[in-house]
C-alpha cells in the first residue's frame, strides 16, 4: 500500500530538515563552514523546491466542505499563530530560545566555524534541529531562524493527516490533524527557536512507524520509517535514546509474546527470532545514524551525553557541584517532586 500523498510530503519535510540540520554539523565543522555553508544548505533548499513542483500533481487535496472547513480553519489559525510568534521578537517568556538555542548558533557564526564553547553546556546536545538556526539568523535574523519551528508545524500536521486518513479513512485524517493544531503548547512552541515539537514529531513517527513493523515484520519500509525517525529522535534530543530503547525492546518481547499465543496453526515458530533480530537491528541502525553527536562529545567532553551521568561518565569541563546543581534544578519542574 503506497503511502498517502499527503504524508508523504509530511515525513519527506521533516526527514529533509533533519538531515540538512545533520549535515550542517559536518560542514559547520570546517573552518568557515557557518559561512559558506549558506551557499550549500540553499541549493539544497533549490533542489528540494524542485521535487516538490515536480510532484505536485501527486498531491491531491479538495477544499473542503462543511464541517470540514472548520478543520482547516483550526489548522489554519495555528498556523497563523505560529507565525505571529515567529515574527514577534523573542522575550524572556522563551527563555531557552535566548539563552542558548540562538545564542549557540549566534557565536558559531561569529567565530566561522563549530567549535567546543565552554561556557554554555547546552552547546553539546544533539542539534539535528538546533542547527538549522545556523542558516535561518543569517537569512532573517531571529524571525529567520524561528521560521523553521513553523516548517515543523506544518509538515507534522499534512504527516498526521495523511497517515490518519491513509489508516481510517478521510475523516480520521482531519481528526489527526486537530490532535496536533489543537494543542497549546505546539502551537506557541512553533512560534519560538524551541526544538521540542520536532523532536515530538521524530519521537512519536519512530514509534508509529516501529507498531507498524512490529505488525508486519516483513515490510522492510516500516524498518527503515522507523530507524530514520528514531534516529533524528536522538539526534534532537537525549530524550531520543530512551525511545530507540523503547521501541526496539517493544518490537523484541511483542514478538516472543505474539510467538507464544497458539492459533489454528500452532506457535509462530519464526515470529521470535526474527522479531527479536529486527528489534537488535533497529536499535543500532537508529543509534549509528544518530551517532555523530555522541561521537563529537565523547572527543570533545568524554562523555557521550555530557553533561548528564557526570557521575558515572566523567566529563571535561564539568565537576560534581555543577552536577548536584544541575541535579537539583531539575528536579524542581515538571515531575511533583520536592527539594
Amino acid at each position: 500500500m503506497a503511502i498517502d500523498p499527503a504524508a508523504a510530503y509530511g515525513l519527506s519535510g521533516l526527514v529533509g530538515l533533519g538531515a540538512v540540520g545533520t549535515l550542517s554539523l559536518f560542514i559547520g565543522l570546517l573552518p568557515g563552514g557557518t559561512h559558506f555553508g549558506l551557499y550549500i544548505v540553499g541549493l539544497l533548499g533549490v533542489v528540494g523546491i524542485g521535487f516538490v513542483v515536480r510532484d505536485a500533481v501527486a498531491f491531491k487535496f479538495e477544499l473542503p466542505k462543511g464541517a470540514e472547513l472548520g478543520f482547516l480553519l483550526v489548522f489554519c489559525a495555528a498556523m497563523l499563530i505560529a507565525i505571529i510568534g515567529t515574527l514577534a521578537p523573542s522575550t524572556m517568556t522563551d527563555w531557552d530560545t535566548l539563552a542558548y538555542h540562538l545564542a549557540v548558533p549566534k557565536i558559531w557564526i561569529t567565530d566561522g566555524q563549530i567549535h567546543p564553547i565552554t561556557y554554555i553546556h547546552h552547546s553539546n546536545f544533539p542539534q539535528a534541529v538546533d542547527n538549522l538556526y545556523l542558516w535561518g539568523l543569517q537569512w532573517g535574523g531571529q524571525s529567520g531562524a524561528k521560521a523553521f519551528s513553523v516548517e515543523f508545524l506544518f509538515y507534522g500536521l499534512l504527516a498526521a493527516f495523511g497517515l490518519g486518513r491513509q489508516e481510517y479513512g478521510r475523516w480520521a485524517g482531519w481528526w489527526s490533524g486537530l490532535g496536533v493544531a489543537s494543542v497549546p503548547l505546539i502551537v506557541w512552541e512553533s512560534g519560538t527557536a524551541y526544538i521540542d515539537v520536532a523532536h515530538g514529531l521524530y519521537a512519536g513517527l519512530g514509534i508509529y512507524f516501529g507498531a507498524k513493523l512490529l505488525a508486519n515484520l516483513d515490510e522492510k519500509r516500516w524498518f527503515w520509517l522507523s530507524a530514520i525517525f528514531l534516529s533524528l529522535a536522538a539526534g534532537s534530543k537525549y530524550t531520543g535514546l530512551q525511545t530507540i530503547f523503547a521501541v526496539a525492546a517493544i518490537i523484541g518481547v511483542g514478538a516472543i509474546a505474539r510467538a507464544l499465543i497458539k492459533n489454528s496453526g500452532g506457535p509462530d515458530k519464526a515470529g521470535p527470532s526474527r522479531g527479536v533480530q529486527l528489534a537488535v537491528l533497529l536499535g543500532v541502525t537508529a543509534m549509528a545514524t544518530a551517532s555523530p553527536w555522541y561521537v563529537r562529545n565523547e572527543l570533545w567532553k568524554h562523555n557521550p551525553v555530557f553533561p548528564f551521568f557526570y557521575n558515572k561518565l566523567g566529563g571535561d569541563g564539568w565537576d560534581q557541584r555543577r552536577a548536584d546543581a544541575y541535579t537539583h534544578e531539575q528536579n524542581t519542574f515538571g515531575v511533583g517532586r520536592i527539594p
